[in-house]
């Protein structure tokens, strides 16, 4: 038995190495983020290790049915199911429906032995977040009414209204929650949230190329009036809008546990007490970075919050002040449209009227991108939102992968001092191990479980962790894709796109959704998908601007 085997000339061997290397070089972002995606998926799967039931299933349902006051309240509920989700290592959420609405949710744990932490009738008790003002269905198809109409172009065939549609969607899912439905709000969610981060990471890492001329459907509308006409209209409806945010924020009645839990912890910090450890009444009021309660210390000067009992009405203030703030950012750096889209975004409203500090988040990173000509103070925000919230952490490559040399000692410097700063404050109010404390409780956002996911409805295992591991992928190509494109490094509008994408993808892959969180991402998408008039491919570069809505 013999074998040929076939020798290549050393000429040939050559060209085919120096050609799958100028095809590799040329495609590094590509293979580095398709590397990413496969070994993350592999890795999160295999090391995936699920939060477990503190109580057996059945145990935790037969202690609720048996012990008062729990028992007598789902007796009179009619309740056809339950769903029970581990909380965290001592808690766990039994979930009770009849058909597709929750009925009834009650918190069981185990110190030694099972107890019931509270029951909730939801047949009595409002399930909504916020004010009932914004939560109500007339206010909300308004104000998508609006949204439209200042976000949408004519022709209507263009794959800009689809993104508009993705967006006023999303509007459903707080209409959803409202009611309890909340299988329903995931259903609906997560296809709407998918297609635009695949949208917006499509949108800024692809090759600009022309699109079909559209019109903005405001001009097209009122197409009658003059130019002076059209703005002073565009002037009043801002400012209706404005006023009408400030008057229903502040009227809020329903600040929920994360406006409690910031004015707690800023209280706490006012009498030299660090906060983790000492937010007793909000479950797990202290899982977020140090200057989520830093940020609020002058207002627990003049409005201190020692309890749920207290009064922290004044994040109402808080919220509107950043919701405000934010519509003048994209005032300026977008126009007129982009403030009036922002302020009627429905989701927004309802976020405003909690309390909530999400929309503070979204103020932070607006700062960081106005700050586009500045790289030092643009990272400096860009940190200090890191240490608000965690997520912004995963943008930050982003903004530092367009720096080189001076510019990039610059802008690592500002993120260290920040980060600095940040410690020399958690040291000063808890000791050396306060750093350690603080991640210790942080952690629970990573472990937690809810109802208010796909991935209980669906189960995580192999899904989820591939969203994860695409989320880092995508951070891991856009980087390398804007350190070799000079064109997209330079185009603050296609890094907004790319920030949303990742900042959707890593709400996509959580164990916890829920719709407030939308406000973090949309001030990038509305100097990026919402700004471009010609609704197809990214605009041209320019340095320190964004394409005008106008």
């Amino acid at each position: 038995m013999s074998s040929t085997s076939i020798a290549l000339p050393p000429s040939l061997k050559r060209g085919l190495a120096t050609w799958l290397g100028t095809r590799l070089r040329a495609r590094l972002a590509l293979v580095a983020a398709a590397a990413t995606l496969l070994v993350g998926w592999v890795g999160l799967v295999l090391t995936h290790n699920p939060t477990r039931l503190v109580v057996p299933e059945r145990v935790a349902l037969h202690d609720t049915l048996t012990k008062q006051p729990a028992a007598a309240m789902l007796a009179s509920v009619h309740w056809q199911r339950v769903q029970v989700t581990p909380i965290d290592s001592h808690y766990e959420g039994l979930w009770f429906y009849r058909g597709p609405r929750v009925v009834a949710t009650v918190t069981v744990g185990y110190h030694g032995h099972v107890v019931i932490r509270d029951a909730t009738n939801l047949t009595k008790e409002k399930y909504e977040y916020g004010s009932v003002i914004a939560n109500d269905v007339r206010v909300l198809g308004v104000l998508c009414i609006v949204f439209v109409l200042m976000s949408a172009v004519w022709p209507l065939w263009r794959l800009r209204n689809l993104d508009v549609l993705a967006l006023a969607s999303l509007t459903l899912s707080a209409a959803f929650y409202n009611r309890g439905m909340l299988t329903r709000m995931e259903l609906v969610t997560y296809p709407a949230l998918s297609y635009l981060g695949i949208r917006c990471a499509w949108w800024a890492l692809r090759s600009p190329r022309p699109s079909p001329v559209s019109t903005p459907l405001y001009d097209r509308v009122a197409s009658g009036w003059s130019e002076a006409q059209r703005v002073r209209m565009l002037r009043f409806v801002a400012l209706a809008t404005a006023v009408a945010v400030a008057v229903v924020g502040l009227s809020s009645l329903n600040v929920i546990d994360v406006g409690y839990a910031a004015m707690e912890g800023a209280t706490s910090i006012l009498h030299g007490a660090l906060p983790y450890g000492h937010i007793p009444d909000v479950l797990h009021g202290d899982t977020y970075p140090i200057a989520s309660y830093l940020l609020y210390v002058p207002f627990a000067w003049l409005s201190p919050v020692h309890g749920v009992w207290d009064d922290a009405d004044i994040t109402l203030a808080v919220a509107v002040a950043a919701a405000l703030f934010v519509a003048g950012g994209l005032w300026r750096t977008t126009g007129r449209r982009a403030a009036i889209v922002w302020l009627t975004f429905p989701p927004l409203l309802v976020t405003i009227t909690t309390g909530t500090t999400d929309v503070a988040l979204a103020a932070i990173l607006l700062t960081a991108v106005m700050l586009w000509p500045r790289p030092g103070w643009g990272l400096t925000a860009a940190s200090s939102a890191a240490w608000f919230k965690l997520v912004p952490l995963a943008i930050m490559p982003l903004l530092l992968a367009r720096l080189r040399g001076r510019a990039l000692a610059h802008a690592l410097a500002a993120a260290a001092i920040t980060s600095v700063i940040m410690l020399v404050a958690l040291v000063a109010l808890g000791g050396f191990d306060a750093p350690i404390r603080m991640l210790g409780a942080m952690s629970f956002q990573f472990t937690r479980g809810s109802q208010r996911s796909l991935w209980t409805l669906i189960g995580s295992v192999p899904i989820q962790q591939l969203a994860e591991a695409a989320t880092v992928a995508l951070i891991v190509g856009a980087v390398i894709r804007i350190r070799r494109d000079p064109a997209l490094a330079e185009d603050r509008a296609r890094i907004a796109a790319v920030a949303a994408a990742v900042l959707i993808g890593l709400q996509i892959s959580a164990n916890y959704w829920n719709y407030s969180y939308l406000v973090w991402a949309f001030p990038f998408l509305a100097l990026s998908l919402l700004a471009d008039d010609r609704a197809g491919a990214p605009p041209a570069v320019e340095v320190s601007r964004s394409p005008r809505m106008s």
